[in-house]
């Protein structure tokens, strides 16, 4: 009896260890992948395929990085979408919001799954994107209430310049300044609209200078990009 259960004991130590092994070889493949990444393209996509195999979560979005850019392997957007759901259904942000930009054209109901996800985490890019598809009626029900309150959040707890999305911040106050312009989801309010579309402007967003200079309020054009 002592001995079966020593046998069980060092069985169970021995899978923790295989484990702790694969884990460690998977994390080690990514890290070789990464140093090849600019100079051997096609070697570090066999490195990220080793890795994203045995579950390697950066792995599987360069991987899909790689599938999507015919960078190191032949172009195939199949396959990195393939490999940025596996990733996002294991919460990688960057495969979310990458999944939500690949749909969006294509299939905007999708694309609104995936950002709604991302928003739920709290990713700005995603509840930009969430935001912006509320307020176009894009993939989801037109819904100006529901893009004010992901807009407001974005800018009241967002870092600006961790955001990717086109404008960051300075985009969210130009569409947020729309809504209290034209009355969208909530009630008119113009001064505060030009408020922030002044702020938008001050960032150097041109839609938000050419709003304000066909209200006759000059003096951003420096500011254009």
């Amino acid at each position: 009896m002592k001995k079966t259960f020593y046998s069980i004991i060092m069985m169970c130590i021995g899978a923790m260890s295989l484990t702790s092994c694969a884990d460690k070889t998977a994390r080690q493949l990514f890290t070789e992948g990464c140093k090849y990444h600019y100079d051997a393209p096609a070697k570090a996509a066999e490195l990220y395929a080793k890795a994203a195999e045995k579950g390697n979560i950066p792995a599987m979005f360069n991987l899909g990085q790689a599938y999507i850019n015919g960078r190191g392997v032949e172009k195939d957007e199949q396959k990195a979408i393939e490999w940025y759901t596996k990733a996002a259904e294991r919460g990688d942000e960057a495969s979310i919001l990458r999944l939500g930009t690949l749909y969006e054209t294509k299939a905007p109901a999708e694309a609104a799954k995936w950002y709604a996800k991302g928003a739920e985490k709290g990713d700005a890019d995603c509840q930009a994107c969430l935001a912006d598809m509320y307020y176009d009626g894009r993939g989801v029900k037109q819904d100006y209430g529901e893009a004010i309150k992901l807009y407001t959040q974005i800018i009241e707890k967002s870092d600006p310049a961790a955001m990717m999305s086109l404008g960051g911040h300075m985009r969210i106050k130009y569409r947020l300044g729309l809504c209290y312009f034209n009355g969208q989801g909530v009630e008119k309010n113009k001064e505060k609209a030009i408020e922030l579309w002044r702020q938008s402007a001050e960032g150097g967003y041109d839609p938000a200078i050419q709003s304000l200079k066909e209200l006759g309020i000059t003096g951003y054009d420096k500011l254009q990009g």
